[in-house]
């Protein structure tokens, strides 16, 4: 934990240290997908015992809500003024430095080269998926995702690092009943001794001799249960650490309506993976949009909310956050954190959060056939939504 607090300060000072070096904002391409994968269980168990998808920030802050708590009123007026926007873009925090932002790498001390390369995405590949799962949740929240050229009212730039800790668990003892099944004992028991006729008087005739005998017990001892100690020696484990930062600026204004930034927790290494919950938990600051009225029509039609998730690094599927009681879904069986795979036959792997939506909000003034995966196995499944 010691080592938690050190990132979240160190993501702290170094956040602060890039949001000075903000200048302009531009936008770059997220249209990268990957082939398919199976998808597989995205259910993790928190600390109290209840099931959640996936994981949440450890520590974030310089949210918008926590921003407006120390604000006057007049100051909260304009931060909500400047905080509505329509339309955004997504792009790397460290490409707008470099490449809009009229930072010179080359003219940097070592000190924020380094800054700047410790923040940087490992390749293009990760880089693109995390663009990706920016714009998917913001679209979530009801904005709408335009090109650069398109000139959008916002502009979100993210960056992020993944962090690894070799955590030792010492040995443990562990007590485990043992069933100890019935036996038969057999014991054998022998005597002997001199037979003295002479002692007999009138049959000393008889002389003497040896005598012996032997005798045989079997005893049955039932079946019974016993307690056994065992110890697990201790071994060594990764934690993984993702530590997000993002970056909203309204473009006519030239002024901040967004700056967050969080750490998070999970054993998987895959940063495009356990990076998605730290971007989640930090957009939920966020105001709600109101300019994307599908997923209300798919809320109140079928009954359920969804995001757009990844499992394995390698395929996005919109996953089931949210089911209405008695809605049609329900009745159809859709269970949280079922991964849509197709619905009325068009896969909906990899598309984005809007394109899933719209698509749904289209066809469901008629039965939906999707297929569905959950845990290990896929479902079929018909859903009849209402008028």
């Amino acid at each position: 934990m010691k080592n938690l607090y050190f990132y979240v300060y160190r993501i702290y000072k170094v956040s602060l240290s890039l949001f000075t070096l903000i200048l302009i904002f531009g936008c770059a391409s997220t249209d990268k997908k990957v082939t398919n994968i199976t998808p597989a269980e995205l259910i993790y168990s928190t600390p109290e015992g209840t099931p959640a998808i996936g994981m949440k920030a450890e520590k974030k802050s310089n949210s918008l809500k926590a921003q407006m708590l120390n604000l006057s009123p007049a100051e909260k007026d304009t931060l909500r003024k400047y905080s509505n926007f329509k339309t955004f873009s997504v792009m790397p925090l460290l490409k707008f430095l470099t490449l809009i932002g009229g930072v010179n790498y080359d003219s940097l001390d070592n000190d924020k080269k380094e800054m700047l390369e410790e923040f940087s995405f490992p390749d293009r590949g990760t880089e693109n998926k995390v663009l990706f799962e920016l714009r998917n949740f913001l679209e979530e929240k009801g904005y709408l995702f335009v090109p650069l050229n398109k000139n959008p009212d916002v502009i979100f730039c993210i960056s992020g690092l993944l962090r690894e800790d070799l955590a030792y668990i010492p040995p443990s003892l562990y007590s485990l009943p043992k069933w100890v099944p019935s036996k038969t004992i057999t014991e054998k028991s022998s005597s002997s001794g001199i037979l003295d006729f002479s002692s007999l008087g009138d049959y000393s005739s008889f002389g003497w001799g040896n005598w012996s005998s032997t005798t045989k017990n079997i005893t049955r001892v039932p079946g019974y249960f016993k307690t056994e100690t065992y110890t697990r020696p201790g071994y060594s484990v990764k934690n993984y650490y993702p530590a997000i930062i993002i970056s909203g600026r309204k473009i006519v204004e030239k002024l901040p309506i967004f700056d967050a930034h969080a750490i998070g927790f999970s054993t998987n290494p895959d940063f495009s993976v356990n990076a998605q919950f730290v971007i989640k938990s930090l957009i939920e600051d966020l105001p709600e949009g109101f300019y994307n009225p599908d997923k209300n029509i798919v809320k109140e039609k079928v009954g359920i909310e969804i995001s757009v998730l990844t499992n394995d690094g390698a395929d996005y599927f919109p996953t089931i956050m949210k089911v209405k009681e008695g809605s049609p879904a329900h009745k159809a069986g859709i269970k949280l954190y079922d991964m849509i795979l197709a619905v009325n036959n068009k896969e909906l792997s990899n598309e984005s959060y809007s394109q899933v939506i719209k698509y749904l909000s289209l066809s469901s003034d008629s039965l939906l056939n999707i297929s569905l995966w959950r845990v290990d196995k896929r479902i079929d499944t018909k859903v009849n939504p209402w008028k």
